[in-house]
């Protein structure tokens, strides 16, 4: 393995050939530059005498005084220029200078925007030796590709060393001086290294490791070792890359993370954008996408976010964070792999430099919120190695305090989340869990809570009758709820008590504080054993003085929660000592409180909250929009349910009497007129009877009242409602299981024909004429094609009933 000092030392060889050469004739170089490489070109161009360097990112060639500058040099004194072009709208403004320059000077344009290669001047081989010199990375290729184009493209008497290539991947470690290649040279060589503790992967891009920005990773490793976590950093490029030997993030999770097949980490810090893993290339080799890989070192992987474009300041005072391109590279995408918890650890910083013109850009730590990544880092791994008997697991239910009424407790969209509740916790139980006492049902979990009043106070319940009947889990003291009031950011402090007065918090404008009693807090919930079930706490209201206008305060953005329900999640975290907590329903409240859309700060009320508990969130599949956001600004794992039984809508009364009269109707004008007469006046009658008049107009002809109403009866039939309610794992049974089956077959999709539509084919009938078109008689199925659409349902379930049954899957 060559040491960096080794590497060192052999590009120095190499560039000995111009070392008495340093001085040269007095020359200028205009550059555009990507802000990774402009760091090695100024250190470069500073120690080359004679050489003038004037470089600008393309964040400075966005504003347009910068852009002027640049462009006036480049005129004027430039003997060159030196682009790396990428996609960026701020070439189109550019065009014409760029255009005109390239008539007066030469120009060397390389990169990955293929359309600005049209201003390239210089022979292509030479552009792209000096892209190879940027992309091996490093100073001495930096000054080793000046050298080139002084000679190349200026004609100057002097050497440049080809370009040397430095380790595209490795494990680096503050102190020693190599690049290790394996976990297992990592724990041999590592000094900080101690086998008794648990293992923090942290994966980073090679830039910062070439260009020696080590200051958030050593940041990292630091608090990780104050933890009790050894740290095993690594760099990639990402993706691998044939043409210059780059393994990229799939060999670093092979050989890095994981030995023999399995992961030496417990938990993996991802610090790169876009995709953690990409899928692979058609007839590549090995998995197919790359999760299985994932799946196999099976371990959180926790998003440390760099506000690539934003100092520490424009994010902080940016009431959206994350946002633009940056949220899709650095969040959506990641997502994608299944890294969790978007966490903002570094932000940009921007450094003028006067003698070569734009501003150099480094990523620097924060320290306070790496501390806090870490942490929650460390609860995830705590959560893995604690014993089961010993870990503790709160449950919250969702409880919308608008409604004024206690049914509300408990409610989630499309899911049972009492019964789902109580059977979790039996589950659990049988996994080795100290439980105890456990509801048999869901219906015992909401009589238990109901009858100890284990809620909070509105309308109807006088915090007076939660304290008579046992809903109290803690009297929380003022002095103790202080102690991490007095911890948060002033900023919070102050809106908290402006908004519920000072803590444990006061009656403002006729509205008392939020469930105090007597001077404490009020926590509440049913405790069975190492679990515990609260109802979310109030967003704010007026308790028993609510008038139910309270929930315009539940999607507010500005106003902040109150101090029980702050004091309610800190409580369940550093007082009972949960290890995770787990919001049953979609949806709570947590994820909508006031901060950042994304890349949220300590002032954010979603982080301040919920601490530093590991969230799970059990979710509706069919609401992935308020799903992501419950992911980015509660760091919830989100645990998706499947959805209720849909069944058709069955006709019933007068819409059943009237859907046999049309079809009576039907066959009876091609056969006797006189009963199609006396029809006529009955289903009329029997429209009014269905109160359906408001949609079919009796005024028209007869024909278009047979139509409007096979129309009308045809949407009822067609359209579906839930059966019942879904109960998180458990799968539809018997005939439900058909229903669910055929619910999701009875649709077309972009790759496949809905099984209706199979069916309909088989039987030589047109699929969209029969919804079409449903009053249209069809004489040799003696039916209408509104009939005819319900027996292909019936044969389409008939079909998936008799497949589960002979596959033993009913």
């Amino acid at each position: 393995m060559i040491t960096n000092e080794q590497q060192d030392c052999l590009v120095l060889a190499h560039n000995r050939q111009w070392q008495n050469k340093k001085e040269v004739m007095k020359m200028k170089i205009a550059s555009i530059m990507w802000g990774s490489y402009m760091q090695a070109l100024v250190a470069a161009a500073r120690e080359i005498d004679g050489l003038e360097l004037k470089i600008y990112s393309m964040k400075d060639m966005g504003e347009a005084e910068c852009r002027e500058a640049f462009f006036r040099y480049a005129r004027q004194e430039a003997d060159v220029l030196v682009i790396y072009a990428n996609a960026n709208a701020v070439w189109e403004a550019m065009s014409g200078d760029l255009k005109e320059i390239s008539t007066v000077i030469p120009v060397v344009v390389f990169g990955n925007a293929p359309a600005l290669l049209v201003y390239n001047t210089v022979p292509g081989p030479v552009a792209l030796t000096v892209q190879q010199y940027l992309t091996y990375g490093g100073e001495e290729n930096a000054r080793s590709a000046l050298f080139y184009v002084l000679k190349e493209v200026l004609g100057q008497d002097c050497e440049a060393a080809p370009p040397a290539e430095l380790a595209w991947q490795g494990i680096y470690y503050p102190g020693v001086d190599e690049i290790m290649d394996s976990a297992g040279e990592y724990r041999k060589k590592c000094p900080g290294y101690q086998p008794e503790r648990p293992t923090v992967g942290i994966l980073f891009y090679r830039s910062l490791w070439i260009n020696k920005n080590y200051e958030i990773i050593d940041s990292i490793i630091r608090e990780c070792d104050g933890l009790g976590l050894n740290a095993l950093p690594a760099f990639a490029t990402g993706s691998a890359d044939a043409d210059t030997g780059s393994l990229g993030n799939r060999y670093v999770i092979n050989e890095y993370f994981m030995q023999q097949g399995q992961p030496v980490i417990d938990a993996l810090i991802d610090l790169q954008s876009s995709m953690l893993i990409k899928p692979a290339e058609q007839g590549a080799t090995g998995d197919t996408d790359g999760f299985d890989l994932l799946q196999r070192m099976n371990v959180p992987i926790i998003k440390g976010l760099t506000t690539y474009s934003k100092t520490e300041e424009e994010w902080r005072a940016d009431k959206y964070g994350i946002s633009g391109a940056s949220m899709v590279w650095a969040v959506g995408m990641p997502e994608m792999n299944g890294v969790i918890e978007p966490i903002v650890i570094a932000c940009q910083e921007r450094s003028p430099q006067p003698d070569t013109g734009g501003a150099l850009e480094y990523h620097r730590p924060l320290a306070g919120r790496i501390c806090y990544l870490c942490r929650r880092v460390k609860k995830w791994i705590d959560l893995k190695n604690k014993p089961v008997d010993r870990r503790k697991v709160a449950f919250i239910l969702h409880n919308n305090p608008c409604v004024g009424a206690e049914l509300s407790v408990g409610g989630g969209a499309n899911l049972d989340t009492l019964e789902s509740v109580a059977r979790i916790m039996k589950e659990m139980q049988s996994q080795g869990y100290s439980l105890q006492e456990l509801p048999q049902n869901g219906e015992e979990l909401i009589h238990t809570i109901m009858d100890r009043k284990a809620i909070s106070d509105f309308r109807w319940t006088p915090i007076e009758e939660i304290v008579q009947k046992g809903g109290v889990l803690r009297y929380l003291k003022t002095d103790e709820y202080r102690r991490w009031f007095n911890g948060f950011p002033s900023e919070a402090r102050q809106a908290m008590t402006a908004t519920w007065g000072n803590p444990p918090g006061e009656e403002i404008d006729e509205v008392p504080a939020a469930m105090v009693y007597q001077g404490d807090i009020l926590i509440t919930g049913v405790e069975y054993g190492n679990a515990v079930i609260c109802a979310q706490p109030k967003r704010g209201c007026a308790g028993p003085r609510c008038d139910g206008r309270v929930c315009k305060i539940l999607h507010d953005p500005e106003c902040p929660p109150t101090h029980q329900y702050v004091a309610t999640y800190r409580y369940l975290e550093d007082v009972w000592g949960a290890d995770a907590l787990v919001h049953v329903g979609t949806h709570g409240n947590l994820e909508f409180l006031p901060g950042k859309a994304l890349g949220l700060s300590e002032s954010c009320y979603p982080e301040l909250t919920l601490g530093t508990l590991p969230h799970l969130y059990i979710y509706n599949t069919d609401n992935p929009a308020e799903g992501t956001i419950a992911k980015r600004r509660s760091y919830a794992t989100l645990v998706g349910h499947m959805q209720t039984v849909m069944v058709e809508t069955a006709a019933y009364g007068a819409y059943d009497d009237l859907a046999a009269m049309l079809g009576e109707y039907q066959q009876a004008c091609t056969q006797d007129k006189t009963r199609a007469n006396a029809l006529e006046h009955l289903i009329a009658e029997k429209i009014t009877q269905a109160n359906l008049t408001v949609e079919i107009d009796l005024n028209q002809d007869f024909p278009a009242i047979v139509e409007k109403t096979h129309a009308v009866l045809n949407r009822m039939k067609s359209s579906m409602h839930q059966d019942g309610m879904h109960i998180f794992d458990s799968i539809p049974q018997g005939e439900g299981r058909v229903n669910f089956i055929h619910s999701v077959l009875r649709h077309d999709t972009e790759e496949s024909r809905s099984f209706g539509r199979l069916v309909a084919e088989l039987m030589g009938l047109d699929y969209d004429a029969l919804h079409e078109t449903p009053h249209v008689w069809h004489e040799a199925f003696g039916k209408t094609y509104g009939d005819l659409l319900q027996e292909i349902h019936i044969c389409a379930k008939s079909f998936i009933r008799e497949f589960i049954t002979v596959n033993g899957r009913g």
